[in-house]
């Protein structure tokens, strides 16, 4: 699978390591608050769950999966915006940046 093709909010295995997918390009990993850049062709694996049999998601994958949701809903108001493409690409970065930033606070906050 590539690294294009999960949403984010989504853990997986890059580099022999575990990340979670925070934007289309950008990454973190596991215990880390520094996003990186990941190729959308980078071939990375979707780790099994600790517990197969467990289906009520950890509190850190659930704000992922919610901010992502917000992030999309964002844009497409964003989209609506009588702005240039420029500033529209410059707002949509901006963002995608506080909605990452924010995501990371409330993961920090839960592990304290």
């Amino acid at each position: 699978m590539k690294f294009g093709q999960i949403a984010p909010g989504q853990r997986f295995r890059w580099k022999g390591e575990i990340w979670l997918k925070t934007s289309p390009i950008l990454a973190c990993p596991e215990g880390q608050d520094k996003p990186r850049l990941v190729p959308r062709s980078a071939p990375v694996e979707i780790p099994e769950p600790p517990d197969a049999t467990e289906t009520d998601p950890a509190p850190g994958d659930r704000i992922g999966s919610v901010m992502a949701e917000f992030h999309q809903q964002l844009q497409a108001r964003l989209n609506t915006l009588p702005v240039s493409p420029e500033q529209k690409k410059e707002l949509a970065r901006d963002l995608g940046l506080l909605i990452q930033q924010t995501a990371e606070s409330l993961r920090r906050s839960l592990r304290t």
